[in-house]
């Protein structure tokens, strides 16, 4: 028995729905909601800032073996499809998740930029005179 044969095969769609699960808990968390508080301090920013750069790294790499996976079925014939012909189901899915590979490399890069931007806030002085509004929301 080897020692692949005794590790527990991992549920992917499972892993799925609670990372989906996590980001709306996350959603909740970040902004004033029902009975959530939101957000409290500014140095709370870039707490979040760096593990979210860390996730879209993590999910860009899972949509590439996602790709890989459907290539390599499709290319040992253990892919069907229900309209018929696998391949341009296949093709369409890669080309679309490549996309996604790349978009999530540009999501994790700028939030990168965002915590490192944001790194040195503090909570401010309550007495200090307010900035003025920038229009951003």
């Amino acid at each position: 028995m080897s020692v692949a044969d005794s590790v527990p095969v991992p549920d992917a769609g499972r892993h799925a729905r609670r990372m989906a699960r996590a980001v709306g808990d996350l959603n909740h968390a970040t902004a004033p909601w029902n009975a959530w508080p939101g957000l409290q301090s500014p140095q709370q920013v870039s707490e979040v800032l760096h593990p979210l750069g860390a996730g879209s790294l993590a999910l860009q790499r899972s949509i590439k073996q996602i790709r890989g996976y459907l290539a390599h079925t499709l290319r040992e014939g253990r892919v069907g499809c229900d309209r018929g012909e696998p391949m341009p189901a296949v093709t369409a899915a890669a080309m679309a998740l490549h996309q996604a590979e790349i978009a999530l490399a540009a999501v994790a890069s700028a939030l990168e930029r965002a915590r490192t931007v944001t790194s040195g806030l503090c909570q401010a002085d309550p007495n200090a005179k307010a900035a003025p509004d920038l229009g951003i929301t």
